[in-house]
Order: structure tokens, then sequence, then C-alpha cells
């Protein structure tokens, strides 16, 4: 079995859909905790996070697009010659 090899930058966070996953909830986690502005502990950290994760779980289409979003990323970073493309 033959299987092509496709160069690539090994830690892209471009090509790392995770990582706007990861973005999107410290962001929206750290909205939420701004109003009225709150200190948590290590188990409401914990539990917010956790909970943030199930949201995005349950928004439509949302994981799907980043997936979607994967040939458009590796032509970005093409054009970039492996810089960064945001």
């Amino acid at each position: 079995m033959r299987v092509r090899a496709i160069p690539r930058p090994s830690m892209s966070p471009d090509l790392n859909p995770i990582e706007n996953v990861w973005s999107l909830m410290v962001h929206e986690l750290e909205e939420e905790l701004r109003q009225p502005a709150r200190q948590l502990n290590q188990d409401e950290l914990w539990a917010a996070v956790l909970a943030k994760w199930e949201e995005l779980r349950r928004r439509p289409g949302y994981f799907r697009s980043l997936v979607a979003s994967m040939r458009q990323r590796l032509e970005q970073c093409s054009e970039a010659a492996g810089g960064h493309t945001y």
C-alpha cells in the first residue's frame, strides 16, 4: 500500500481545528465570567469548561464547519509558505 505524504508544518495551529475550539471556549468563558466578575475555584472552573464544551457540541454544524474549512486552511497555509494565515 502506498501512502502519499503531504508536506506540511508539524505544529501548525492553522491546520488544527481544535485550536479554534479552545479559542472560542476561552473567549466565551471570559465574557460570561466577567458579568458579574467572578473568581472561580478549580472545581467551578472545570465545571464551567465542561458546560461550555457541551454547549458547543450542541451548536448545529459548528464542528462540521471546522472540518469543512480544512481545504481552505491547507491552501492558505501553502500560499503563506507554511507561515501564519491569520
